[in-house]
């Protein structure tokens, strides 16, 4: 496993991850829907929610948190939503170029998020930390290290 800063390694979950899902887009503000995914054999399995059922999505016994660190300062709380994770996330004006990393957690485990995937074997890019850029075309995120795999 890669080295991590900020976190015991033994609060970490590697059977879940967490995949970013396009959300709303209001002007210059995107959302983007981070889901848990369960993860089998290195591959995504299924997602923690039922899908099917959208009332389901808010599932309060799967809280997904996120910490944020600006301009490399300390990992900050910033709330946590039942069911996903909600970034929300202004792509211009005051403060909109301000490097951030953040780290995300299911019920206060750290978890990895997936960022692409091999194209040749299916498997999903993971890592323990991203960097988000934004620019007028939305957030991007990269990652940060070497995930597991």
């Amino acid at each position: 496993m890669a080295q991590q800063k900020n976190g015991q390694q033994e609060k970490w979950n590697h059977d879940i991850v967490l995949k970013g899902q396009a959300g709303d887009v209001t002007g210059a503000s995107h959302t983007i829907l981070w889901v848990p995914y369960t993860l089998k054999n290195g591959k995504l399995d299924k997602p923690l929610l039922d899908v099917a059922h959208p009332e389901n999505d808010s599932d309060p016994s799967i809280q997904v948190s996120l910490k944020e660190s600006i301009k490399g300062g300390p990992f900050v709380n910033k709330g946590s939503s039942p069911g996903h994770g909600c970034d929300n996330i202004t792509c211009m004006g005051a403060g909109f170029t301000d490097p951030v990393n953040q780290h995300w957690y299911v019920n206060g485990q750290r978890v990895q998020l997936v960022v692409g995937s091999d194209p040749a074997t299916g498997k999903p890019h993971l890592t323990w930390e991203v960097h988000v850029t934004r620019g007028e075309e939305g957030p991007r995120y990269f990652p940060v290290g070497q995930g597991d795999q």
